[in-house]
């Protein structure tokens, strides 16, 4: 049970600590001055009656009573900023509002230039913060208020209360060195099932579809390396003779690293829909219907 007369200022305080791990960056979130935060942090556990948080060696961690307190103040912020924002004439060229976005690596790479370019000339003021949020986190995310929506490839996250749209349509494509001599300009399927391949393995990605299309060819024992993301790959592939499935635009983005190129995949594999997902909440608010055109407007245009 929250207690009434809670200022809303001290639920922003503890949510960022909680998201963040650390008084410092919540600190920096908020705009705050770490001593302000600290202060915030110990009105709080005196409140509750509780320390809410325990200093560990990977950061700040809650404890019992701040886990349970955590879900309570998600639901009463998200519920109050929305009958705030539900109220409120957005005006882009003047708004000072930070929007919170997950998408992966491979979207900081493909998205994230053209969004921003769009942001800089419409709304000089907006800023836009990227969350990287593991795929089955994303619903709660939303609901929460901690996303103002979510991009890519993913096609695992539940609807519900979420809503979604198609961005575009996407294929896989392989990317390799210019230089492989053993594979011509084109890719057979002897050479396929022949090369030696580098995969993403990533909570933060929808394309865990490369690896099990791999093992069902019977190409399991050909996967050399396994990386934490797709922004690793420009630099590997140029210096050896593995071969990445990546989706075509990452491919083309690529492709002005270095000495690479893109070429069709002689297997079957699925193409995916990159969509756009936000909570039914937010749907007539007018500051995140606005960023919602924005994203669809400008990587249609890009598409």
């Amino acid at each position: 049970m929250l207690p009434t007369n809670i200022d809303l200022n001290l639920v922003k305080v503890f949510l960022a600590i909680y998201d963040e791990g650390s008084v410092t960056r919540a600190a920096q979130r908020l705009c705050l001055t770490q001593p302000t935060v600290s202060y915030s942090l110990a009105k709080l556990r005196e409140l509750f009656d509780d320390p809410l948080f325990e200093r560990t060696p990977s950061g700040m961690r809650p404890t019992e009573s701040g886990e349970r307190i955590y879900g309570d103040f998600c639901g009463a912020l998200a519920l109050v900023e929305h009958a705030v924002d539900s109220n409120k004439v957005f005006v882009a060229a003047e708004s000072q509002r930070r929007f919170r976005v997950s998408m992966s690596d491979i979207g900081e790479l493909v998205f994230l230039p053209p969004l921003l370019e769009r942001l800089s000339a419409e709304a000089p003021h907006v800023a836009l913060e990227v969350v990287p949020t593991v795929v089955e986190a994303i619903p709660e995310m939303l609901a929460s208020g901690r996303l103002d929506a979510a991009i890519g490839n993913l096609a695992g996250v539940r609807l519900g209360s979420t809503t979604r749209t198609s961005l575009f349509r996407e294929r896989y494509v392989c990317l390799l060195s210019r230089h492989s001599s053993s594979i011509g300009d084109q890719m057979t399927l002897d050479a396929f099932t022949a090369a030696r391949h580098v995969v993403v393995s990533s909570p933060f990605t929808g394309h865990r579809m490369i690896e099990e299309a791999l093992r069902e060819h019977g190409l399991a024992q050909h996967i050399t390396a396994k990386i934490a993301n797709f922004t690793g790959l420009p630099g590997l592939l140029a210096r050896t003779n593995l071969v990445a499935i990546v989706p075509s635009r990452v491919g083309k983005v690529f492709l002005t690293y270095g000495p690479l190129r893109v070429l069709e995949i002689p297997i079957e594999m699925p193409t995916f829909d990159v969509t756009l997902h936000w909570h039914t909440r937010q749907h007539n608010v007018a500051a995140t219907a606005w960023l919602r055109d924005v994203i669809l407007e400008t990587l249609h245009e890009s598409n």
